[in-house]
């Protein structure tokens, strides 16, 4: 995807397409939401395109001031159709998905709260979705690690396995361990090791390495990329080191040496 040039008068999306591009009737999502974002923003959208059949698109959307999740589906011509909405306790400002593309997560970084969704299709074809589990992570009041305001600043990550969900929230990171196909989420790791030097919540997570035996960590407010070593097995985190970096908010990994 990338930004409407008419965005400021249409509020929409379009794909980018050797083809060229056609305007998705979606709602108005501002460019700069689409980032990691470390205030809180009631007034932002996320959005997190879903694994499809070939020749169609799926698209999760949440809506932080309305307070909903909802998915929109299309085919290639570039028509969608709106489809599922649920409405959820607090604006979720965090997407991932499940690899099978039939789940997916969304943090509510402010209250601490990670929401699992049955991604279907109704009876008219129509995305679809359900709740399925509801996690609390932190206290709300804590969700930000600090005095009890609350924060936006949070990640998520799933490995390409399906088997765990990495979790940043209230300053720490925590991994879920998966079961139903990705529908039930259980704590495998509270926390992940804290450091002993300058940290800051995580505005970013990325799994890196042939078997994502690392975990990679963008702490803006401190200046640096935290590496964590990650027991494929098991799930858990140990701090393996740090790399600095000016205001990181987003961290993705490139295969290195790239291929010729």
């Amino acid at each position: 995807l990338k930004p409407c040039p008419r965005l400021a008068r249409s509020g929409g999306l379009v794909p980018s397409s050797a083809a060229g591009a056609s305007r998705l009737p979606l709602p108005a999502v501002a460019t700069s939401t689409l980032l990691p974002r470390t205030g809180r923003e009631r007034g932002g959208a996320t959005a997190l395109p879903l694994p499809s059949a070939a020749g169609g698109w799926r698209l999760l959307l949440g809506d932080a001031a309305r307070k909903t999740l909802s998915v929109v589906s299309g085919g290639g011509a570039g028509d969608g159709e709106g489809g599922g909405v649920v409405r959820v306790e607090d604006g979720p400002t965090h997407l991932a998905s499940h690899p099978s593309g039939g789940v997916a997560y969304a943090l509510c970084a402010g209250s601490g709260v990670l929401l699992v969704a049955d991604v279907g299709r109704d009876g008219k074809g129509r995305g679809a979705l359900t709740l399925a589990q509801r996690v609390e992570l932190v206290n709300g009041a804590d969700a930000d690690g600090t005095d009890g305001s609350s924060s936006a600043a949070g990640a998520l990550a799933c490995s390409s396995d399906g088997s765990f969900v990495y979790v940043a929230c209230g300053g720490r990171i925590s991994a879920l361990r998966t079961s139903e196909g990705g529908r039930r989420l259980e704590l495998a790791q509270r926390e992940a090791p804290p450091a002993s030097g300058p940290s800051a919540p995580p505005v970013g997570l990325a799994l890196a390495g042939g078997s994502e035996e690392l975990l990679l960590s963008a702490e803006q407010g401190a200046d640096l990329v935290r590496i964590y070593r990650r027991d494929v097995a098991s799930g858990r985190l140990d701090l393996a080191g740090e790399v600095g970096c000016p205001a990181p908010c987003c961290v993705l990994p490139l295969a290195w040496p790239p291929p010729a």
